[in-house]
């Protein structure tokens, strides 16, 4: 998976530099691990965007929305070991999709088009056949959570990883992007308001998947013995009830 660091430059305030960007996909699951879970940590955006995973089999489950309370999670189970798995955000005030996947970029998968947002050095939208373009991501992760602009502590333990969408085109929005070699080094987003990449803002984490650990033994020793407790009381009240009767 790609690092992505996302921070200010010297000579531009308002400017996002990237060192990389997310690239094909966008994570991996570890050897062992079957579960996802998603943390939403807030947003900054006027429209509501719905997020979603791409399983295996090409379906798209939904996972949250920025609507969603601050803190809330929501784990995905049932993934594969060393499988890589997409993500996909939906403006619903825009009717856009973005994919965490820039080869989907302007094509229609499954019956779904996914926006086109290409760009070139001077930061317009241009297309495939310029070689000088590149795509520009709209999923960012970084451990900087000040980066979001969302204010406050951040709600991770420190070195945290906090994945965050852009539900606006870039492309043709900015007047200020390097791109060299197909890669986009910056983008100047300050005048327009997008590129902060605080639309919906979440952390992510990887497990087994086991919600029901197996118990120890010191536990069922406790749980036999409680059972034996109450079998030899219900014994001796049958006992009482019987001599009541006599």
């Amino acid at each position: 998976m790609a690092t992505l660091l996302l921070a200010a430059t010297a000579s531009h305030a308002d400017a996002t530099v990237w060192t990389n960007f997310t690239n094909s996909n966008f994570i991996t699951m570890s050897p062992g691990d079957t579960a996802l879970t998603f943390t939403f940590d807030g947003k900054s955006a006027a429209f509501t965007d719905n997020m979603e995973i791409i399983l295996s089999n090409s379906t798209q489950q939904f996972v949250v929305s920025n609507n969603a309370q601050v803190g809330s999670s929501v784990t995905v189970t049932g993934l594969t070991p060393d499988n890589v798995y997409g993500l996909e955000l939906i403006d619903t005030g825009t009717s856009q999709h973005w994919s965490s996947d820039p080869t989907k970029d302007g094509t229609t998968v499954g019956n779904v088009t996914f926006s086109s947002d290409l760009i070139n050095g001077n930061g317009d939208s241009c297309n495939h056949a310029n070689s000088n373009c590149a795509q520009a991501p709209h999923l960012a992760f970084t451990t900087n959570w000040s980066a979001f602009g969302l204010g406050g502590s951040a709600p991770g333990a420190p070195g945290s990883t906090y994945y965050g969408w852009e539900d606006l085109p870039l492309a043709g929005e900015v007047d200020d992007a390097t791109v060299s070699g197909g890669i986009v080094t910056q983008i100047d987003t300050g005048d327009f308001g997008t590129g902060d990449y605080n639309d919906l803002v979440l952390q992510v984490s990887q497990s087994s998947g086991s919600h029901n650990p197996v118990p120890e033994p010191a536990s069922l020793t406790i749980l036999a013995a409680g059972l034996l407790g109450i079998g030899l009381i219900w014994q001796r009240h049958r006992g009482m009830l019987s001599c009541a009767k006599i």
